[in-house]
């Protein structure tokens, strides 16, 4: 979905809201389409329709991927995921949409006005009209391989900083407190969606842009059900392929009290950065720890998830010592 001007296409009007779709995905937000950014035009009012329509949508597409998994969750649990706990799963992630949208709104309004222009435009119209099924497959797989692997770097050296400094790791705080931890009761703080894109969302479009647009919603669609699957309490992994791409098991690894555990599998889509930065566990068969803060209890009502980071202070050296956690 190109916006035309005079009969001309200008791919680079979408270029931030081209990566927005893969990088908001990255960590299960549901905001994987892009708005329909005008070219030429500066920062609008803000859009009260116009964000109901963003924020429906992403809410489809966050119950297409919970569906999906819960179905899964369901069939083949791992564990005893209580009644409640999706019930206030559920209702933190209405929240968090609404609240997420407002920042996704604001970020893609000011994108806009700045008409930020990516270092590098790839188009892949020509790939995609090649007579030759295996040259359009490789083409697109390379293509977004290259966008994923520079998206979940930066999106890997982020989620370190969450652990390491203290005022970041007040939100990050709210997501691993969750004890019992299943597709519907994953949320983070509604925070991150404001804080996130600083580091990573904004860096990528500066850096590269890929048309057309619409290929990036459909491995949005795709990443967004990886993330939710990430914390789904089921049996069923990725196997062999969670050498390779972060399933269930390896991210319940980095929300494991066990100490052994501690700053461990940070990485979101792919498995490779925690490899070479010397952070991954790849769990043994069996390996299903434990998860949350011995410090607070996970949030159970909307406000408590709200002011969770403003309420509960954590242990001086919680964020980066890891004798500051015990295991229970």
């Amino acid at each position: 979905m190109m916006a035309e001007t005079d009969g001309a296409m200008r791919p680079p009007d979408h270029a931030c809201a081209a990566i927005l779709i893969v990088m908001t995905a990255l960590r299960g937000q549901a905001f994987i389409e892009p708005p329909h950014l005008k070219p030429g035009k500066n920062m609008q009012m803000f859009d009260v329709f116009t964000y109901i329509a963003h924020t429906l949508r992403a809410g489809e597409r966050t119950a297409v991927a919970s569906v999906l998994c819960l179905a899964v969750e369901i069939i083949l649990p791992y564990g005893n995921v209580s009644f409640a706990s999706r019930v206030r799963g559920f209702l933190f992630h209405i929240c968090y949409l609404f609240i997420g949208g407002l920042f996704f709104e604001g970020y893609q309004g000011v994108i806009a006005a700045l008409h930020i222009r990516p270092l590098f435009s790839i188009s892949l119209d020509g790939i995609l009209n090649s007579p030759q099924p295996v040259w359009r497959a490789a083409g697109i797989a390379l293509a977004f391989a290259g966008a994923i692997l520079i998206g979940d770097f930066l999106y890997y050296w982020f989620h370190r900083a969450q652990h390491t400094f203290g005022f970041l790791w007040r939100f990050h705080q709210v997501h691993h407190s969750i004890r019992e931890m299943n597709v519907w009761n994953s949320n983070m703080h509604v925070s991150e969606e404001l804080l996130r894109p600083l580091v990573v969302t904004l860096p990528m479009a500066l850096l590269i842009d890929f048309h057309p647009p619409f290929l990036w919603s459909v491995v949005g669609m795709l990443i967004l059900i990886q993330g939710t699957f990430e914390h789904a309490d089921t049996r069923i992994s990725f196997g062999p392929l969670s050498y390779v791409f972060a399933d269930n098991r390896f991210h319940r690894i980095h929300h494991s009290i066990e100490l052994r555990h501690y700053n461990r599998n940070f990485a979101a889509v792919v498995t490779l950065w925690d490899v070479l930065f010397g952070t991954a566990h790849f769990p043994k068969k069996g390996e299903w720890p434990k998860v949350g803060l011995d410090y607070t209890e996970e949030p159970n009502r909307l406000m408590d998830y709200l002011l969770m980071p403003f309420t509960v202070s954590p242990p001086a050296t919680g964020a980066q010592d890891p004798s500051a956690r015990s295991v229970k």
